[in-house]
């Protein structure tokens, strides 16, 4: 009976960890879709590169809350999903955490950001460097 009840918690478990998993997956892509629907799949796929870059952490990814994902067709979500696939075994972000169209420029400046990269109309920046004491 132990062994059941150990069994049927441990498939619950799973299933619940798998189900996150998947959901997390699913407001990656909507991101993505969000970020760069617009833009080349080379585009799409180093935004989702620096999504990955990140550990995932969309709090500050305008996209996923963006009208575009929200009411993305089913084409745009294909590529994007695509995208976050491809995204897994590239470094398209050249290691960058942080990105911005072409209205974000002002701020990463401001911020000290500097620009590393430049995909489509999407530019991928680094955080300043810390100075050493």
């Amino acid at each position: 009976m132990i062994f059941a009840c150990t069994t049927i918690a441990l498939a619950f478990a799973a299933t619940a960890a798998t189900a996150a998993v998947a959901e997390q997956e699913r407001q990656c892509v909507l991101a993505v879709a969000g970020e760069a629907a617009g833009e080349p799949f080379r585009a799409m796929v180093a935004v989702a590169s620096a999504i990955r870059n990140r550990g995932c952490d969309l709090r500050t990814v305008y996209g996923v809350r963006n009208r575009v994902a929200l009411h993305a067709s089913p084409a745009l979500l294909a590529r994007a999903t695509a995208a976050w696939r491809a995204s897994a075994d590239t470094a398209a972000a050249a290691g960058c955490r942080y990105f911005g169209g072409p209205g974000d420029a002002k701020y990463f400046r401001r911020i000290g950001f500097r620009p590393v990269l430049h995909v489509g109309h999407v530019t991928f920046y680094r955080p300043p460097r810390k100075e050493a004491r």
